[in-house]
């Protein structure tokens, strides 16, 4: 085999990705750069589908995951309420993501709100008996 001339820099160049690609700081001669990139192996991945909580790895055959879709449903945790003071009221403090339905027992009234409206219930100045519904959002389902 007949000697060739090449730049240094573009040995240098070969050498650095090498290294680059398999995470090495070694040095490499011409004659071993061959074997150096031989060794790269390419990942094989897999595109998976995710549909419940929990802890996920390649299946057998491939060791990657190129793309992960993920679609678990989600269950809100509604729960009932009675309410007996004015005041805010949230869910979270109550570890729920909503409310089922409400029931509002103030001054000896009571009032329950259907599954699937919320009613925001505020007190009218004018009298201390009188409740007005002025405004009521969906509720979680």
């Amino acid at each position: 085999m007949s000697k060739k001339l090449y730049e240094e820099n573009n040995i240098q160049g070969i050498a650095d990705a090498i290294r680059s690609k398999l995470g090495s700081t070694e040095t490499f001669l011409v004659s071993e750069m061959r074997g150096a990139i031989d060794s790269i192996t390419t990942p094989i991945l897999q595109t998976k589908s995710i549909t419940e909580n929990g802890s996920f790895i390649p299946d057998e055959g491939f060791n990657g995951l190129s793309q992960v879709f993920v679609n678990v449903p989600v269950v809100a945790n509604l729960i009932h309420k009675t309410i007996t003071e004015n005041g805010r009221y949230y869910a979270s403090s109550d570890n729920a993501d909503g409310y089922d339905y409400i029931i509002v027992e103030i001054d000896g009234g009571t009032r329950r709100s259907p599954r699937a409206e919320i009613e925001t219930i505020y007190r009218n100045a004018a009298s201390d008996l009188s409740w007005d519904c002025t405004a009521s959002i969906d509720a979680i389902t």
